[in-house]
């Protein structure tokens, strides 16, 4: 739909001694929408409180790790504190600290991280997390390698933050 605008400010736009200037609705409607989208956007940003990312992103002052990513993790029940524990496992074995490594996880999944080797390490992004009673799975990719990594967690065990919660790692191309 477009509305026709004289110079002279009336709507006659019939008279070839007037210049009409059209100006198009479906801009504005869109432009309206896009704001709108951008909003949303913004809210759901917000509501989401953040991060799940297990890689570190920025150095602060501090000397901590300030996480970023592009989206929020996808989780069914409650496993945060089981997914908490693997996402520092993530972290440690990304920072190369073999001593966290080995206290987070089980022989076997330390075995298979140092089989894996440490290419790209620092880019493992939490994407889903779910949980039973005893166990909790949560998957990770990797932003550069597009790979898939599932850990899988004793809920009791990281719940207390006993050691070794960690009892599987499996990676898929």
């Amino acid at each position: 739909m477009a509305i026709l605008v004289c110079v002279d400010g009336t709507s006659d736009a019939g008279s070839p001694r007037r210049k009409a200037i059209t100006v198009n609705t479906t801009i504005r409607n869109r432009a309206a929408g896009l704001g709108i989208a951008t909003i949303i956007g913004f809210a759901g940003v917000a509501v989401t409180d953040g991060t799940a990312l297990a890689s570190p992103g920025t150095q602060t002052a501090a000397g901590d790790t300030a996480a970023t990513a592009a989206s929020a993790a996808q989780s069914t029940g409650h496993p945060s504190a089981a997914a908490d524990y693997a996402d520092e496992l993530v972290r440690a074995w990304g920072t190369g600290s073999d001593i966290d490594v080995g206290e987070r996880a089980a022989k076997s999944v330390v075995d298979a991280l140092d089989d894996h080797g440490d290419a790209h390490v620092t880019q493992w992004d939490r994407v889903a997390a779910d949980a039973d009673s005893s166990w909790t799975r949560v998957v990770y990719t990797n932003r550069v390698t597009a790979e898939m990594m599932t850990v899988t967690v004793a809920n009791k065990t990281a719940a207390d933050d006993e050691e070794q919660a960690v009892r599987s790692v499996e990676f898929d191309d």
